[in-house]
C-alpha cells in the first residue's frame, strides 16, 4: 500500500504543479481521482507478501467490493469529458473519491486512519 499511496500523492502533486506551470499558456491540467471503478483491476492485482491462497482471497474480496460499488468505466469517462470542458484542478469522480477528497482537506489525520484499512486483512 505504501507504493500505491505514494504514487497517488505524487500524481496529484505533479498535476497541481503542471496546472500552475501551464496556466499562462491557457493549458489546464486536471487530476482525475476515479474511485472504485468496476474493472478487472481487482482480479489482476498482485499483493506483496501473500501466499497463493491469501492472494486468491484478497482478490476475491477486492473484486466483490468493486462489483458491489459497480461504478462503470463509462460513467468515469463521461465525468472526464465534462471536466475537459470545465477544467477543474481535481476531479473526484465517484462518491467515495469525492468524500475522500473533501476529508483530505478537512481532516488529513482521518484520511490516514482510513488508509490503514487493508483489503488483505478483512
Amino acid at each position: 500500500m505504501v507504493a500505491y499511496g505514494t504514487t497517488k500523492a505524487a500524481v496529484l502533486a505533479l498535476s497541481e504543479s503542471m496546472r500552475a506551470d501551464f496556466a499562462d499558456e491557457g493549458i489546464t491540467v486536471t487530476a482525475v481521482c476515479p474511485g472504485f471503478v468496476n474493472t478487472n483491476i481487482a482480479k489482476s492485482t498482485v499483493y506483496a507478501g501473500l501466499t497463493a491462497k491469501q492472494q486468491k482471497r484478497a482478490r476475491a474480496r477486492a473484486d466483490a467490493a468493486y462489483r458491489r460499488r459497480n461504478y462503470t468505466p463509462e460513467a468515469t469517462a463521461k465525468a472526464i469529458v465534462r471536466a475537459v470542458r470545465t477544467g477543474p484542478a481535481v476531479l473526484p469522480v465517484a462518491a467515495e473519491s469525492r468524500l475522500g477528497y473533501a476529508l483530505r482537506r478537512i481532516s488529513p489525520s482521518l484520511v490516514r486512519l482510513f488508509a490503514r484499512f487493508d483489503i488483505r486483512q478483512t
